[in-house]
């Protein structure tokens, strides 16, 4: 719901009532690693609309939630993707990385082969490491994929897939 609203005051109000929801969920049960999952996102989508910078502070939790949802389940694959987003969206100097992140996307890939949002990011990860070519290999293998993780999301994924497979041709 937060994602919907038009204000950004708006957006923080419902990721913040998640948060707390989320974090008593834990209190009464923190062996379940859908719980965790879920406040690590949360928090991200706090520091997210508030920027980078205003929110660097939530970093540490929200990695803690990532790794405490792979601690309770090591196959927990959209954790595995949040880490490799973190380190491809975050500067160099706050931990950012993108060899990290494609290595958090390779190992997401693996294990979710057919998850076009994997092969999204991992595809704009080689983009940013200036790796075109690893780029569009990637790119155009996810446009193959037949049956998406993802069925209701794979439209848009595709349109953002090829999005980025245009950026990358008009660099070259």
């Amino acid at each position: 719901m937060g994602e919907n609203q038009k204000k950004s005051k708006e957006e923080i109000k419902f990721f913040e009532k998640a948060r707390k929801t989320l974090e008593e969920s834990i209190k009464i049960d923190p062996k379940i690693p859908d719980a965790h999952y879920w406040l690590g996102v949360t928090l991200g989508r706090i520091g997210q609309t508030r920027g980078i910078l205003r929110s660097l502070f939530l970093l540490e939790p929200l990695r803690r939630q990532m790794r405490e949802t792979l601690s309770l389940d090591p196959h927990y694959e959209p954790a595995i993707h949040v880490l490799g987003e973190i380190y491809r969206e975050l500067p160099r100097f706050v931990g950012g990385s993108i060899s990290k992140a494609i290595a958090e996307f390779k190992k997401a890939r693996q294990m979710a082969p057919n998850d076009l949002v994997n092969l999204l990011s991992l595809g704009q990860a080689y983009q940013d490491a200036k790796e075109n070519a690893k780029a569009l290999e990637v790119l155009n293998q996810a446009l193959l994929v037949k049956n998406p993780a993802d069925p209701g999301e794979a439209a848009d994924n595709r349109k953002d897939i090829e999005k980025v497979i245009r950026e990358i041709k008009s660099e070259n």
